[in-house]
């Protein structure tokens, strides 16, 4: 190899060898990307995999968590593991594989939540939260759904009726009608995690009577009525009559989720944002993954609750 050849060998031995040195394990030494684990590696890994089943919550946490850095570096001990003799070990090992395999979705957490208030997306958010059960759901299913809804709607209140110039009481009744009469929708406390989930409630018709809101609030924007949240009645939504059509009374009219009825209310607050209303969802669905012991699913619950908060410009209650 003349002098000019031995040159550029060496120089590209030295930018590989750099290159590799940018990728770290979890373990603190470098590798690439099919990094197979080495004796003390697996060891390791076999360890916090028996501090699983460990009767001390820190213990096991802490080994959760350290799993869960070395990601895919455990996945092969982790398969092994489901058919360990300890069902909490087996149960953890399947938790912690099904972490690993949602990073993705864990990215689009954090693209959703880095975005100001002013451009969250309710129904995008609440996609992402059914997605925590059902990765494969589409948005756009969800999408046709609430489509066919505003047209129910529209076709109670008759041909040639435009719903933002309508009598809003005449408009509401006929919302009320369609989503609560025909179609049987129910705000519940029920715990289940279905019910924070815009996928199952939209099949089941029940839901937590914050997302059945935002299923009458999604309708509502279709229909280019002004729907809205209220903050501190999470059972409910309203008609905000702040913008009803020239002609009639400035009043809201508000709806109970429970029971699908028009209330005689005085005007009350609107819900905050998106944003807040997102993270009440995620403590209710949390909650009722974590009552079930689905741990993976909680865990990926407050993860993206979390981003949320973190993101925030004012912090949701």
């Amino acid at each position: 190899m003349d002098s000019p050849t031995q040159f550029c060998f060496l120089r590209m031995l030295m930018f590989l060898g750099i290159a590799l040195l940018t990728l770290r394990s979890p373990f603190g030494e470098t590798w690439c990307e099919e990094h197979v684990p080495s004796a003390v590696e697996t060891v390791r890994i076999a360890s916090l995999i028996q501090q699983l089943g460990s009767p001390i919550f820190e213990d096991r946490e802490a080994a959760r968590v350290a799993l869960r850095q070395i990601g895919e570096g455990a996945e092969e001990q982790l398969l092994d593991a489901r058919n360990h003799p300890s069902a909490e070990i087996r149960a953890r090992s399947g938790d912690l594989l099904r972490q690993i395999h949602d990073v993705p979705l864990r990215q689009t957490f954090q693209k959703f939540a880095a975005q100001p208030d002013s451009r969250l997306d309710m129904e995008e958010g609440m996609w992402l939260i059914s997605r925590i059960l059902n990765k494969d759901v589409q948005r756009v299913t969800l999408a046709r759904q609430l489509d066919a809804l505003a047209v129910s709607v529209r076709k109670e209140l008759g041909d040639g009726v435009e719903p933002r110039r309508v009598d809003p009481e005449k408009l509401m009744k006929a919302l009320c009608k369609v989503l609560f009469t025909d179609e049987e929708f129910v705000g519940t406390l029920e715990s289940l995690p279905a019910h924070s989930s815009l996928e199952l409630a939209l099949k089941n018709k029940r839901g937590m009577p914050i997302l059945i809101s935002h299923v009458a609030i999604s309708v509502g924007r279709r229909l280019d009525v002004p729907l809205v949240g209220l903050h501190s009645q999470p059972f409910s939504f309203k008609y905000d009559g702040q913008r009803a059509p020239e002609g009639f009374p400035r009043k809201d009219i508000v709806v109970d989720t429970e029971t699908g009825m028009i209330l005689p209310r005085p005007p009350v607050a609107e819900s905050k944002s998106s944003r807040d209303d997102l993270v009440r969802m995620l403590y209710n669905f949390e909650r009722d993954l974590f009552n079930r012991d689905e741990v993976a699913m909680g865990y990926l619950a407050i993860e993206f609750r979390t981003l949320l908060r973190q993101n925030a410009t004012e912090v949701p209650q």
